[in-house]
């Protein structure tokens, strides 16, 4: 790897050798120290060989003395690329410019990766990175991993852990989200003092109930309104002759589950509106350096209705070595709009998807389903779509007295 880095600096010559006395040429230049090599015998008075740049200047009085002819074949090497470029001082000033900015750029973050994040979305973890200096276009040295990671646990209750680092330019952040529902927590660990009561968000009838702190105010298998006060943070301390001496003020702490009912409604029309893509598309390319966007063309006229999608590439030297330069394209395909009757077998498939949809999403927030019914009539010219689901989940939220 040396020597070529060598031969590319110091230059190298092809050099063809013709002459009844080369042996006594290659001697004489072995003696004096010149390097020669790739030697190719042609015929008996014809040789190739390469040579550094330097050294064919010193070869000439052996070429003299010897009295065979040397052509240059080929020539090779920086020497040659500074001599043939020695007028475009302007091109290596400019590829010198940005091979420093390059280099300066490398500084800084130009991409944020998040990872982990489900309640969170992408957007507003960005949005709090930029709020607080450490997003894009922040310099790395800057960049404070640690506070960056307490930051995240302190200001988002769901994050339970965070972990941040770089690669090249890019920040990337990781981190676990509470998939406990978070109502049951109380507000900071500064404000969990006094009396704090758990409080029905909701009606429903008590399944279990386990309390650690606090004085419960219903059994099981009690109703409850919403609002009312389930447990209580104020417990009672009595005295040897069974009266109450004194209140105790401490948050209260219990599990409670419930029997509740949700009702579930939707309504769509009978006449829907059918959108289809005729085929045709119009294109919009551009640049863009940070958040600036240069359009080529400048300005293009939309369909009357209009489907975009936007090929979006970030610039990248390696694996993690992002640039601020972005490059893509906008599509704009043109639609068509039209009204179709909705049949009661199709309308039947849209509400029991609808339904399930809702189904899944009490699911996700921990709830467990123990009866259901849902039914669907038309009225008038739209479909009304009624049910009804009973689960068991847990109640209560904090509230302080």
């Amino acid at each position: 790897m040396m020597k070529k880095l060598l031969r590319f600096w110091f230059g190298v010559l092809s050099v063809e050798l013709t002459g009844k006395s080369a042996a006594r040429f290659f001697s004489l230049c072995v003696k004096r120290g010149i390097t020669l090599w790739n030697m190719d015998v042609i015929d008996e008075h014809k040789y190739h060989f390469s040579i550094y740049m330097d050294d064919f200047l010193l070869v000439g009085p052996i070429r003299k003395k010897t009295h065979v002819k040397l052509k240059i074949l080929k020539k090779s090497g920086a020497p040659r690329i500074f001599h043939l470029y020695r007028y475009r001082i302007a091109f290596l000033a400019s590829f010198l410019l940005a091979a420093i900015c390059i280099y300066r750029m490398t500084d800084y973050v130009w991409k944020i990766e998040i990872d982990g994040n489900s309640y969170l979305s992408d957007e507003c973890v960005i949005r709090y990175l930029n709020n607080r200096g450490w997003g894009y276009g922040a310099k790395k040295d800057d960049i404070d991993l640690r506070l960056l990671e307490l930051s995240l646990r302190t200001d988002f209750d769901e994050v339970i852990w965070s972990s941040s680092y770089v690669e090249g330019t890019k920040l990337v952040v990781k981190m676990q989200e509470n998939l406990i529902d978070v109502k049951n927590k109380l507000p900071t660990e500064e404000l969990a003092e006094g009396c704090w009561n758990i409080v029905a968000e909701c009606d429903g009838t008590v399944l279990s109930i386990i309390t650690r702190n606090g004085t419960p105010n219903i059994k099981e298998g009690e109703e409850f309104c919403k609002g009312d006060i389930l447990v209580s943070g104020k417990e009672a301390i009595m005295d040897d002759a069974g009266e109450i001496a004194e209140y105790l003020y401490l948050p209260a702490d219990a599990d409670i589950y419930a029997f509740v009912e949700y009702d579930f409604s939707d309504t769509f029309p009978v006449m829907y509106e059918s959108v289809r893509e005729t085929g045709r598309k119009r294109y919009q390319y551009y640049l863009g350096i940070g958040e600036g966007r240069f359009y080529f063309p400048f300005w293009i006229q939309d369909y009357e209705t209009t489907y975009f999608f936007n090929d979006y590439h970030q610039v990248k030297l390696f694996d993690n070595l992002y640039l601020p330069f972005s490059y893509g394209k906008i599509v704009r395909c043109e639609q068509e709009k039209s009204f179709q009757y909705l049949a009661y077998k199709d309308a039947k498939k849209i509400a029991e998807q609808r339904f399930e949809d809702f189904l899944t999403n009490l699911e996700e927030n921990g709830v467990s389903i123990i009866r259901k019914n849902v039914m669907i009539e038309k009225n008038g010219n739209q479909y009304m779509v009624t049910g009804n689901v009973y689960v068991n989940q847990k109640v209560g939220c904090y509230e302080y007295e």
